[in-house]
């Protein structure tokens, strides 16, 4: 993220969830809170890190595309997976919970 003006955002990562002719809406966690908000920007404060260049995050979402694929999900596992696809970096708890459902399926 660059956003000069903002120091809460900037510099740090976020995942895109979607984008407009103008604009694009991110994914960031607020650090303060632990929580997860949903951010605006113009394209120009986005630049782009392929997931290629995020060995750790690509490991993360091919583990949690394979517990989709296996169709073998509870609603409840489903709502947790959604939230943890939001995230750049996952807390110790997040993880025990993507290895608690990896280890029921």
């Amino acid at each position: 993220m660059y956003a000069p003006d903002r120091q809460d955002v900037n510099g740090r990562l976020g995942r895109i969830q979607s984008v407009g002719e103008k604009t694009a809406t991110v994914w960031m966690r607020h650090i303060p809170t632990i929580t997860m908000q949903l951010y605006t920007f113009k394209h120009s404060a986005l630049t782009v890190v392929p997931l290629d260049n995020q060995p750790g995050l690509q490991e993360i979402c091919d583990r949690i595309s394979l517990l989709f694929e296996s169709g073998n999900l509870d609603p409840f596992e489903v709502e947790i997976l959604n939230l943890l696809e939001q995230r750049v970096v996952h807390t110790p708890c997040e993880m025990q919970y993507l290895e608690q459902i990896e280890k029921k399926i």
